[in-house]
């Protein structure tokens, strides 16, 4: 059957049913490809934004609890190591200091709690707990828990670095764990 025969042996509403249920099918199909494409780039998305809020509050986490660590507390008479001071403002202690960056990171978390895995949850309310009571007995403690802290952060943020490259194609830098000196 020829072109010719085909085209005269329709008539034409035949021929406009018959376009008009490929264009309504062609559409159903293309609605829902995109409906699946848009619904697993949004949860993309959504994997994305929870990976980088999560590497996001471990990073801060370190970086405050570095600064603790730099400042020398397992060794607190050591010069240089205490933060930066006001003459004879006594608010700007190494204490009242520590009590500021404990208060920052638990303002960070307070909202983003969930963020953090359950043993770093664990350390850091013990932390909490037990900033405003460091002591002799406790020192060596508490800084064993400083440094856990900022050692599990560092395993963790490490841990994401991988879902972070597949989903962003960007890269981290490591942050190594370190050890802890006569704690």
């Amino acid at each position: 059957m020829s072109m010719d025969q085909l085209i005269s042996s329709l008539n034409w509403g035949e021929l406009g049913s018959i376009i008009a249920s490929s264009a309504i099918v062609s559409a159903g199909v293309s609605a829902v490809i995109n409906y699946f494409l848009t619904m697993r780039t949004m949860k993309n998305e959504r994997e994305m934004r929870f990976i980088e809020n999560r590497l996001g509050i471990y990073s801060f986490i370190i970086y405050n609890l570095d600064i603790i660590i730099q400042w020398g507390l397992h060794q607190p008479s050591k010069e240089g190591n205490t933060p930066p001071t006001k003459e004879g403002n006594p608010s700007n202690s190494v204490g009242d200091q520590i009590q500021k960056i404990i208060q920052s990171i638990d303002n960070e978390l307070k909202n983003k709690f969930y963020l953090i895995d359950n043993e770093s949850a664990s350390i850091w309310m013990w932390i909490k707990r037990f900033s405003y009571q460091v002591g002799g007995t406790t020192h060596t403690e508490y800084m064993k828990n400083i440094y856990g802290m900022r050692n599990k952060s560092a395993q963790k943020y490490n841990e994401l670095r991988p879902l972070y490259k597949e989903l962003v194609r960007g890269t981290l830098d490591e942050i190594p764990e370190i050890g802890s000196p006569n704690v």
